[in-house]
């Protein structure tokens, strides 16, 4: 547990706090680099992190049946929450749908259970984010789009990316140490930069936001959680998969959420507050999943 709470602190605040004094320092510099960053992930950082961590890991499909189904039942099932959210305080559900549908998939769920369950856990995690990936990069930007057309869609690299990366993998096509290397470099710069500027949004936080972004945090994790565990006694998932679902899905808010509700401008500070809360909240939620699951 140990050394979760100091890959949330190192890995995760130490930026996020980062960025938020740059913003603090260069506002208006950070407001010309936040639209040229946003650019630059969605086209060319996500898709090579999807594509790269698809092809270079062990996944079998065959045998994560289960945890397939319940990806994207929670999927669903925080589409779900957010509708009746919103539709009940009479806010745009697109500006509040994504940072409760999207976990915390890759990032922060991979390390974790292969900590807690090794190779297998890892095999598991990267099935449940291969789902979570193909979901928010579909029908994700569809809801957060203003034009709400399938062309929006097909417009998304990172689709393409999950596809291929996949069809690589399953076709056990041998990555070349260059491109190993490659995949390295990218997961160690990605999430980093992207918590820069998560940060820089922090700064335009409201008093007011803040129940907003507490139910956005509570729908999110212990939604998440909820669904995880009636779908796994539904379909009978036990063990370590099981294990990999009720820890996935009780995630934070993705920092993928963010990055779209920028690009899509559709209430980035609202995403960047659920992703910093969440992931505050995330080491309690760590110990009590583990805890039940025992």
């Amino acid at each position: 547990m140990f050394a979760i709470l100091s890959t949330l602190i190192g890995k995760v605040f130490i930026y996020i706090i980062i960025g938020a004094v740059l913003d603090r320092l260069f506002h208006e510099r950070s407001e010309k680099a936040v639209r040229g960053f946003i650019s630059f992930s969605f086209y060319v950082l996500i898709p090579l992190f999807a594509f790269t961590s698809l092809w270079t890991s062990p996944i079998s499909l065959t045998t994560s049946t289960g945890v397939l189904l319940v990806a994207a039942g929670v999927s669903a099932g925080g589409t779900l929450l957010a509708y009746i959210w919103t539709s009940a305080e009479k806010l745009p559900f697109r500006e509040y749908c994504l940072p409760i549908i999207v976990m915390n998939s890759a990032y922060l769920a991979i390390p974790v259970n292969t900590m807690l369950w090794g190779k297998e856990g890892t095999n598991y995690s990267i099935v449940y984010s291969m789902v979570n990936t193909i979901m928010v990069s579909t029908f994700g930007i569809y809801m957060v789009s203003e034009k709400k057309t399938l062309l929006e869609i097909l417009k998304v690299p990172v689709v393409y990316a999950v596809v291929l990366g996949s069809a690589f993998n399953l076709l056990h096509v041998s990555p070349s140490p260059v491109l190993k290397s490659a995949a390295d470099f990218v997961s160690a710069v990605t999430l980093p930069a992207m918590l820069l500027f998560v940060g820089s949004r922090l700064g335009n936080f409201r008093k007011d936001m803040l129940y907003k972004v507490v139910m956005g945090v509570f729908l999110r994790m212990a939604g998440g959680l909820i669904m995880a565990l009636a779908l796994t006694h539904v379909l009978g998932i036990s063990g370590i998969a099981r294990g990999v679902c009720l820890m996935t899905s009780s995630m934070p808010a993705a920092v993928n959420a963010y990055i779209y509700s920028e690009r899509y401008r559709s209430n980035p500070e609202f995403a960047a507050a659920n992703v910093f809360l969440g992931t505050m909240i995330a080491f309690v939620m760590i110990v009590a999943v583990t805890y039940f699951k025992g």
